[in-house]
């Protein structure tokens, strides 16, 4: 099943760069808990502006009013909130049924609809851990949806030098 959700996270970013048009480019390891990169060709100011990504996928996620908790190891709480890194990273959450027959159901020709939703957080900010835990809990903010729309904003804060 992990392979599965691997594999259909990185299916709807992939889906969310295309729709946007972006460029996605899944890395060849994960040594520094970075899965994909994301690439612009000009936005703004900047020319080829980039985000790097970890992705994770979650079932039964508890969605609270306005944000949700999920566990990530240590390590990758770590090198995603670095700040002397010279390319943004932001950690993209993907939640999906618990049942993997739901999480993409084709109604007809039309329409292909992937369930449930990604969304995404930087953690520059976040609060540091406590020194020997091995997992970190990080909240992410139900308003920022990992959408063409969201990837759109991030792409542009980044081409224009602000921090996300």
């Amino acid at each position: 099943m992990s392979k599965r959700k691997e594999h259909f996270s990185y299916a709807y970013v992939s889906a969310v760069c295309a729709s946007a048009g972006f460029d996605c480019v899944r890395t060849g390891s994960d040594d520094d808990s970075i899965d994909l990169l994301i690439l612009a060709r000009r936005l703004h100011v900047r020319r080829a502006p980039r985000v790097d990504i970890q992705v994770k996928c979650r079932t039964g996620i508890e969605l609270r009013e306005t944000d949700f908790s999920i566990q990530i190891p240590r390590k990758n709480f770590d090198d995603l909130s670095d700040p002397h890194v010279s390319t943004p990273r932001i950690l993209v959450v993907v939640r999906v049924p618990s049942e993997c027959e739901e999480w993409m159901v084709q109604n007809n020709e039309e329409r292909a609809i992937m369930k449930h939703c990604g969304y995404w957080r930087a953690l520059y900010d976040a609060p540091l851990p406590i020194e020997d835990q091995a997992t970190v809990t990080v909240r992410l903010p139900r308003d920022k949806v990992f959408s063409v729309a969201g990837l759109t904003q991030i792409m542009r804060t980044i081409a224009a030098g602000g921090a996300l």
